[in-house]
């Protein structure tokens, strides 16, 4: 990582919370149940919208059936990537952005 660099979030955008779905047949014992994560395109800066978005996505009904947990991880965005998108093709902003290197791909794959 570049020294120069002292708070991640300026270069990954990531917001510090994000949302997770777990369905109830997951509460006891989460390690048998599977997880998606669901990236999404350009968002809202509001969060009560965010969570609005989420919540009718159908996703959670399918996790609750199926023991899938859902995690929806989000980010700010840049003036580059747009308001509250994620990192698709910015190289400047981090030049592994597209590999699991990159600052907001690392930082997911940690939390999972």
């Amino acid at each position: 990582m570049d020294p120069k660099i002292r708070n991640m979030k300026d270069v990954s955008n990531l917001e510090k919370w994000g949302f997770m779905y777990v369905p109830s047949g997951c509460k006891a014992d989460p390690a048998a149940c599977r997880l998606h994560v669901n990236y999404h395109g350009c968002m809202y800066e509001r969060w009560d919208s965010r969570k609005e978005w989420a919540n009718l996505l159908d996703l959670n009904e399918y996790g609750e059936t199926n023991n899938v947990i859902i995690y929806y991880p989000q980010v700010a965005g840049s003036d580059n990537a747009g308001t509250g998108c994620w990192n698709w093709s910015e190289y400047e902003e981090d030049p592994n952005f597209d590999t699991r290197e990159g600052y907001q791909l690392a930082t997911v794959n940690n939390v999972v």
